[in-house]
């Protein structure tokens, strides 16, 4: 339920308002115990007593890596941007260029910064995933 709604609807029913961080907190809440929260759900990365920290994640799904070897030029390029939020990190792509001169990503990735060792460790796996 979006936020206006939730404030409109408990004032239509109990005459009364909350504020803005009030519903916020409710919403939130309420999906958390809906969806589970992320610390939960990290929590069942590690045994009883460990303290998983999420590092990187490499996704180069099958359609998009064929899509690229067999209807893509033979040019890759790289880009990155900030995450945002209670974990933040960067979110690393690679696209090629199809022969309608559009752009098609081949394969992401998240890590918990941009440095050397996270490029050589994406180039690293994208080389084997395209076999070139």
């Amino acid at each position: 339920m979006p936020m206006r709604e939730l404030r409109q609807t408990i004032d239509e029913v109990y005459h009364c308002e909350i504020g803005r961080d009030k519903a916020y907190k409710t919403i939130r809440k309420a999906f958390n115990m809906i969806k589970g929260s992320a610390e939960v759900q990290y929590s069942f990365f590690g045994e009883s007593g460990d303290n998983p920290k999420f590092m990187r994640f490499y996704c180069c799904l099958s359609p998009l890596k064929n899509g690229f070897k067999f209807r893509c030029r033979t040019l890759i390029c790289l880009d990155g941007c900030h995450t945002k939020g209670t974990y933040p990190g960067q979110m690393l792509i690679a696209i090629g260029m199809d022969p309608n001169n559009q752009w098609r990503p081949t394969t992401w990735v998240v890590v918990e910064k941009e440095a050397k060792e996270q490029w050589y460790w994406i180039l690293q796996l994208l080389i084997a995933d395209l076999d070139a």
